[in-house]
């Protein structure tokens, strides 16, 4: 059986409403990597993110947020282990959470690839995303 939650619900000391269906985690390739994870959800951000989002209409604080952070993103090469998880977090349960079941060009949704990275990372112990992603810098930019 798969140890990664399917939702935040399932990861002890988190609640939230969003949950995967069925068969969505299946869809990460299992050889991906939490860097591959986080290279495909910054490219389809980069991609898609602006205009999703502005179709979405988050609030002005939350779009005022998410569009300060996604240039300061770092490319897969350069981002530390505290960013990979700060996006991993905040695709999961924060700014970016209005992509949670958005899907990329291979049809694999933000939160399948966040999971799938925490995981990799993490052993799915979600408690220890929350403290790497705490560490990053990037939490400056969402005061």
């Amino acid at each position: 059986m798969d140890p990664t939650p399917r939702s935040l619900d399932d990861a002890p000391g988190r609640m939230t409403g969003m949950a995967l269906n069925e068969g969505d985690q299946e869809k990460v390739p299992p050889e991906l990597t939490a860097t591959d994870c986080y290279e495909r959800i910054w490219l389809w951000h980069r991609a898609n993110g602006a205009e999703k989002a502005t179709k979405r209409q988050l609030s002005s604080n939350n779009m005022r947020q998410y569009l300060a952070l996604l240039p300061e993103l770092p490319t897969d090469s350069d981002a530390e282990p505290e960013d990979i998880d700060f996006l991993f977090r905040e695709v999961l349960n924060g700014t970016f959470e209005w992509s949670y079941h958005e899907e990329d060009s291979r049809g694999i949704k933000m939160a399948a690839y966040a999971f799938h990275g925490v995981e990799k990372q993490h052993h799915g112990d979600m408690g220890q995303l929350a403290y790497s992603a705490a560490r990053s810098s990037l939490n400056d930019l969402k005061s």
